[in-house]
């Protein structure tokens, strides 16, 4: 279907332009744009010119490397090619009656319909996998299926819908730009009350709630939420929830709380990260004295350490030592003379100027390397210093079997003492 006549090709309308010279001009405006030189010929005083290095032609536009002499229409062009004409029809002159054929279609309401003769709507699309339409009454923009609205605007509240079948709602961003997914109110979501939601998403002002499936008194899965509008206690935190009862949360301050719902020391097994300069927190509740692990170190599937609770006041820094894991045991020896070469000083701390006494670290690995991590004078790839560590209780074993060795000499000397006395 065409509006106006229907294209037509025509060959040399007209098949010549003419020009006249005057000695300086090189480019001429042509009666119609040409894609390339093949499509014209030029020729100057009856002499062809030849394309390219004689001439270009730029759509309507042909230009001559070298301006032609002065002459009344001494330059001529002709068009080698056939020329497409379109004619189209004069302004107003199209009407309904001059679409009534074919796919288009323009009713007398001014109603347009592409592949239906019935426009519901300003613009409407009909196909086999369903209908497009713009402006219908109660939607602004519509696509259904089967007579189902599928994703529609509407003028009623502004709102967008998302639907599965037949008014089945599956997701709305309603007029203030919430959010809802397996809700059609997202503006007044609110997790602690008594609806069924499955596989809930919602974004509102300040709030975002995500969730699978709640119901008062029968099941409860989980949610997140965060919320400027909670509760005091809850405003600005991001929380997480096992339907009612909350699991975990982030506060206000980036603390992170399990088991808790501020910062703190409680009479219940949870944890608290906090930001305020206390450090991690972990609570055990009353009822088991000792045992009771605040921190597991495992490798390998197996445990290697641990912190432990020991009584009611006191804590265990634990690492494995069960004699199922050793093997080859032996008593230590030469105890004295490794204590003899460990050279205990003081000094200053350099960041502070703080006073400190202990060991240097790389002259204590080369006694008792078990104590020292970290190698002398390490750097990283960036040439940044990889300090060296120290934990003296590895020294323990030596110390006690240095303090048995003196000893020994100690009772030895002292028998021999006794014995010179008693002569």
């Amino acid at each position: 279907m065409y509006i106006g006549n229907t294209p037509t090709t025509v060959a040399f309308i007209p098949a010549i332009d003419y020009f006249s010279g005057n000695g300086s001009t090189v480019s001429f405006t042509l009666s119609r744009p040409v894609a390339s030189v093949a499509q014209v010929q030029a020729v100057i005083e009856n002499v062809p010119q030849s394309p390219t290095s004689a001439f270009t032609v730029s759509g309507n536009t042909i230009t001559f490397t070298s301006a032609p002499p002065s002459g009344s229409n001494n330059i001529y062009v002709y068009y080698t090619s056939p020329v497409t004409q379109v004619i189209a029809p004069s302004q107003g002159t199209v009407f309904p009656s001059s679409l009534s054929t074919g796919g288009l279609y323009w009713d007398t309401s001014g109603n347009v319909g592409i592949g239906t003769t019935s426009p519901g709507g300003k613009l409407d699309v009909v196909g086999s996998g369903g209908t497009f339409r713009v402006g219908a009454a109660g939607d602004v923009i519509s696509f259904t299926k089967a007579g189902t609205n599928y994703i529609s605007t509407t003028t009623a509240g502004g709102q967008i819908l998302f639907q599965t079948g037949a008014s089945s709602n599956a997701a709305i961003i309603d007029s203030s730009g919430n959010v809802g997914i397996g809700t059609t109110s997202p503006s007044t979501f609110n997790p602690n009350a008594s609806f069924n939601l499955v596989q809930a998403l919602r974004f509102s002002d300040q709030v975002l709630t995500l969730g699978s499936y709640y119901q008062a008194g029968v099941d409860q899965y989980a949610f997140i939420r965060a919320s400027q509008n909670a509760t005091p206690s809850n405003a600005a935190s991001l929380v997480f929830l096992r339907g009612t009862t909350e699991s975990m949360r982030i506060d206000t301050s980036g603390n992170l709380l399990v088991g808790q719902t501020s910062t703190g020391l409680f009479n219940a097994s949870s944890y608290a990260f906090q930001l305020d300069g206390q450090g991690i927190r972990n609570n055990h509740g009353n009822g088991t004295p000792s045992g009771y692990a605040y921190m597991q170190f495992g490798y390998n599937g197996g445990s290697i350490g641990s912190i432990t609770q020991n009584g009611t006041t006191a804590v265990a820094y634990n690492t494995s030592s069960d004699y199922r894991l050793k093997e080859d045991i032996q008593p230590m020896t030469g105890a004295l003379a490794r204590v003899a070469a460990l050279k205990p000083v003081t000094y200053k701390w350099k960041v502070d100027g703080s006073d400190g006494e202990g060991f240097i670290a790389h002259e204590l690995q080369a006694v008792v390397p078990q104590c020292v991590t970290g190698e002398k004078d390490a750097v990283d790839e960036d040439g940044n210093p990889k300090y060296q560590g120290i934990d003296t209780s590895f020294l323990v074993a030596t110390l006690t079997a240095a303090i048995q060795e003196q000893q020994a000499t100690i009772t030895a000397l002292t028998a021999r003492i006794e014995a010179l006395e008693n002569k």
